[in-house]
């Protein structure tokens, strides 16, 4: 993934559209659409004022990896902007998420505004896929997790097996249980039947599709 393909997808993970990118910058949506396109090139200064945009470090935008110039944390954090309080979780990679619970120090992508509606302690966070184990959804992607979802057929969540790290899969109701539907036919027999899986949240939001 290119640092251009990086900007776009945080700005897809944070909900702010080309347009407001382009404010930042003071350009209007069709030059910032071609500046993300590779039409036009994007100054270093220009860079810089996406990052702070963005909530993370050029850095991350240019590799992919965090440094020390992230600018979020890892705590929920509740701030005020314009006579309103928004409410701001971590946005993590995914295998991080054992230590993240464990209140441990975990690499920090960005962070993001939850919608007013979600209940605040309910958020596990924002966590970026970029290793996609079980080919169940498109390396990069994201998914938004809480602790608690109203059940919906084919409720996609925020699992793990035998111990390993936590990743995105649907369920499916059915009479004796929950099952797992994914890309490896054998899983529900092999984990479900033998109590090897863990179901850590609720997936509420993804930039994938799936079944509503």
């Amino acid at each position: 993934m290119g640092y251009l393909e990086r900007i776009k997808q945080l700005a897809k993970i944070q909900g702010i559209s080309q347009k407001q990118l382009g404010e930042s910058l003071g350009l209007q949506q069709g030059t910032m659409s071609r500046k993300l396109s590779g039409k036009y090139g994007i100054e270093v200064r220009e860079l810089e004022r996406i990052a702070e945009t963005l909530n993370t470090s050029i850095g991350y935008l240019l590799t992919g990896q965090i440094d020390t110039g992230t600018q979020a944390t890892t705590a929920i954090t509740h701030e005020s902007s314009q006579g309103s309080t928004c409410t701001y979780i971590p946005i993590i990679h995914r295998k991080d998420f054992g230590s993240f619970i464990d209140g441990e120090s975990v690499n920090v992508v960005s962070k993001r505004v939850i919608p007013q509606h979600l209940e605040r302690d309910d958020c596990l966070g924002l966590f970026v896929d970029n290793e996609n184990i079980s080919q169940c959804a498109p390396i990069g992607s994201y998914a938004l997790a809480t602790k608690q979802a109203t059940y919906r057929p084919k409720q996609p969540v925020f699992a793990s097996v035998r111990n390993s790290e936590p990743d995105f899969y649907h369920m499916t109701q059915l009479a004796d249980g929950v099952i797992f539907s994914t890309s490896q036919p054998d899983f529900p027999n092999l984990f479900v039947n033998n109590d090897e899986f863990k179901v850590h949240g609720y997936i509420i939001q993804s930039d994938w599709a799936y079944d509503r």
